[in-house]
C-alpha cells in the first residue's frame, strides 16, 4: 500500500507536530512517487 509507506516517511521526517498536509506540501510529488514505487 503506497499510502502506508508515505505515512511511515511522514512519521520519520515530520518536523515536530507538523501537520500531514503541510508535510505533503513540503515534499514534492516526484519524491512521493519514488517512495510509493520503491
Amino acid at each position: 500500500r503506497p499510502w502506508s509507506r508515505i505515512i511511515d516517511t511522514y512519521k520519520e521526517n515530520a518536523k515536530g507536530k507538523e501537520k500531514f498536509s503541510k508535510f505533503i506540501d513540503r515534499m514534492t510529488l516526484e519524491k512521493l512517487k519514488q517512495i510509493a514505487i520503491s
